[in-house]
């Protein structure tokens, strides 16, 4: 892991830190322990794909990468939030108006409660086993998509 963070550090575009650590005892024949397995974790952030492409080539020569979740960035997932939220709000008032002009009458919004956020649900992973290889070749990654939900809630009063 030592050696991961140092070849990560060489990426002024990759951000890296580790991650949890977990060791595991190998029992041998007669139930004693015979060795530890340690796996730990590697976190990396960038916004330049190509970089983190190149590094986890580098790495999985001497590291097996188990797990690759790619997220949109804080700014990015902000802005979809954001643009969830309108069209949320857009669909309240639309089933709002819906209700009122159904029973001929005219509303407000009395209460409104809007949410979304919370850590995103993982997106697919990519899974791979170490590669011998001499030659580093990028690890292939390709961003998909991520899906933003906001949630609206609220109460409407009808009035004459």
């Amino acid at each position: 892991m030592s050696d991961a963070l140092k070849t990560a550090r060489t990426y002024a575009k990759v951000r890296a830190q580790s991650g949890a650590t977990h060791t595991y005892p190998i029992y041998g024949k007669d139930a004693r322990i015979e060795a530890w397995r340690m796996r730990s974790e590697l976190t990396l952030e960038s916004r330049d794909s190509a970089a983190l492409s190149e590094l986890l080539g580098q790495l999985q020569t001497a590291l097996g990468v188990a797990n690759l979740i790619m997220l949109p960035s804080p700014e990015t997932r902000k802005q979809a939030e954001n643009e969830a939220i309108i069209e949320a709000i857009a669909a309240f008032r639309e089933r709002a108006r819906t209700v009122a002009d159904a029973l001929r009458k005219d509303y407000r919004i009395k209460q409104l409660s809007i949410g979304s956020g919370g850590r995103p649900p993982a997106q697919p992973r990519m899974r791979s086993a170490a590669l011998a290889s001499a030659d580093a070749a990028p690890m292939p990654i390709e961003a998909g998509e991520t899906l933003i939900r906001a949630t609206i809630s609220g109460q409407i009063e009808l009035t004459d």
